[in-house]
């Protein structure tokens, strides 16, 4: 139903009319009955998205862990959610499961990395909240340099502190 101030959609709500008699001895207008019939008052709601609770805005996990990231809001209507990686949106896929205001991504990789958004959006307006996730790598050392070293403190006149 349209609203004649808004251009938001609408309830319905039974109002019930109380008829109101004022006693000339009392300075307080008092209900004193309920008259027989209900109105319905189109009153309109509207909010714009509000953040609740949501992932950190900065997270670090290692590679080949999982990663869960989450963000709520409310608002009237109810936010829809979209989440984007690195400005496109993020689907779901083998080891990406989006679902609602959770991403869950298993067996992290380097290139899972990045900037994640979650966009909450209704009728009134939007909300964001990003979230950078960094992935950590084991340590590595090149097999040129690892041999490089055994040759060095192979040497007789070279001692490795």
């Amino acid at each position: 139903m349209p609203c004649l101030i808004s251009p938001y959609p609408c309830l319905d709500l039974i109002l019930i009319c109380f008829e109101y008699i004022s006693l000339p001895y009392r300075a307080l207008t008092l209900p004193c009955r309920i008259i027989s019939y209900l109105t319905f008052l189109n009153f309109c709601l509207s909010a714009p998205p509000v953040l609740g609770t949501v992932s950190p805005g900065f997270l670090i996990h290692r590679e080949g862990s999982n990663a869960e990231l989450f963000c709520e809001a409310t608002g009237t209507p109810w936010p829809t959610v979209t989440w984007l990686k690195d400005g496109k949106e993020l689907m779901s896929s083998s080891h990406v499961s989006v679902n609602d205001n959770k991403v869950l991504i298993k067996h992290l990789v380097k290139s899972d990395g990045g900037v994640y958004i979650c966009l909450f959006k209704n009728t009134v307006a939007q909300v964001s909240h990003i979230i950078q996730l960094v992935i950590e790598g084991s340590a590595y050392c090149w097999p040129m340099f690892t041999h490089f070293l055994y040759l060095f403190s192979r040497s007789s006149d070279t001692r490795l502190l």
